[in-house]
């Protein structure tokens, strides 16, 4: 780490930041940060402390260019790093090069996946939290989220840990398996609102006279008439994304025709749906108290119904704190998107 990030940090500490803040907002180990603060009285002018051992084999010069190709390209593999600096036949390893960016602060991370973003996605993204930059939780306690999950059998398994010496690594009782291949799944519907309203758990079948034997918006429609007049009521607000089942003719009309407002939704935008986190929820729930449904044999409507059973019985099982608390992050999602301007986010 350099004196000026060093400096950079302590100033922060001093200031009244926490550790664990600044490594946030800086994307450093809360460990580094801990490290750094602990020496900082050792340091003059926060200078590296000197070190015994063999000499360095990366140079001042050689470790600034590293940084710098890294910043200019976050995603470029160590190949071409090496390559890109020249380093090719000479004693610097990969281990090396990773040891020294790890020094700077600089790790290599698997990239997060989100949905493909535009340049004007992302605009529509930004006006819609800055439309609602200064809302609270009365502004949002009048929304009613609504989406569809498709979940898969055996989803919702939390990673495992385990201890081990290093040479147990590939011994079976080590192994956290998983199914190869596709495994069964089931279309399902759901809607909350911030004041506890909450709708049933609807299993939606694909038709199969429908192109892809999919959801059409002939089923969706059926299940907002039964769904909605038990949840909605003059000054909520009714939000769907934009899939296409939901944009439909005859889903625009019945909407319009039953007064029911809705929220012009920005495409590309689950991080801003807190529903997200609920099937997530739902399927670790699942997960625990159904394990048996991960070896259930039978026909596919037979397993299928079960499924959709153990789903309706998380869903009633549900806490209403932990929907209040979602919904009550939408301050926190607007402020993250103001942040991001736009482009994505942490949720």
């Amino acid at each position: 780490m350099t004196p000026n990030w060093r400096s950079h940090i302590v100033g922060r500490a001093a200031g009244g930041q926490s550790p664990h803040s600044i490594a946030d907002d800086l994307n450093i180990p809360p460990s580094t940060i801990y490290s750094t603060l602990n020496k900082a009285d050792l340091r003059y002018e926060n200078e590296t402390l000197h070190r015994s051992g063999r000499p360095k084999i990366v140079s001042e010069s050689l470790r600034r260019r590293v940084v710098r190709e890294v910043r200019a390209n976050p995603k470029i593999r160590y190949k071409n790093l090496r390559l890109n600096l020249g380093l090719d036949g000479k004693a610097i390893s990969r281990s090396t090069l990773y040891r020294m960016l790890k020094e700077e602060g600089i790790t290599n991370w698997l990239a997060k996946k989100r949905p493909l973003l535009t340049e004007e996605v992302v605009a529509k993204r930004f006006q819609f939290a800055k439309d609602r930059e200064h809302w609270g939780s009365r502004e949002w306690k009048t929304f009613l989220w609504s989406d569809e999950c498709s979940i898969e059998r055996g989803s919702g398994k939390k990673r495992q840990w385990v201890f081990r010496t290093p040479i147990q690594k590939w011994d079976k009782e080590m192994i956290q398996p998983y199914n190869k291949g596709k495994n069964k799944s089931v279309m399902i519907w759901a809607c909350f609102g911030g004041n506890g309203q909450k709708s049933d758990l609807v299993f939606m079948p694909g038709d199969p006279n429908s192109k892809k034997g999919g959801v059409t918006s002939a089923a969706y429609l059926e299940v907002i008439k039964e769904q909605l007049p038990t949840l909605w009521e003059p000054g909520l607000i009714f939000m769907q994304d934009n899939a296409p089942i939901h944009t439909a003719h005859i889903i625009k009309n019945w909407l319009a025709e039953n007064g029911i407002d809705v929220v012009d939704w920005p495409p590309y935008s689950p991080d801003l749906n807190p529903i997200e986190h609920v099937w997530r929820h739902l399927k670790e729930w699942v997960n625990e108290h159904h394990p048996e449904l991960e070896t259930l044999t039978g026909d596919d409507d037979m397993v299928k119904e079960c499924m959709v059973k153990a789903l309706q019985e998380g869903w009633a099982a549900l806490k209403d704190e932990l929907l209040e608390n979602l919904a009550m992050s939408m301050e926190r999602r607007i402020q993250a998107v103001l942040k991001a301007e736009g482009w994505y986010t942490r949720y």
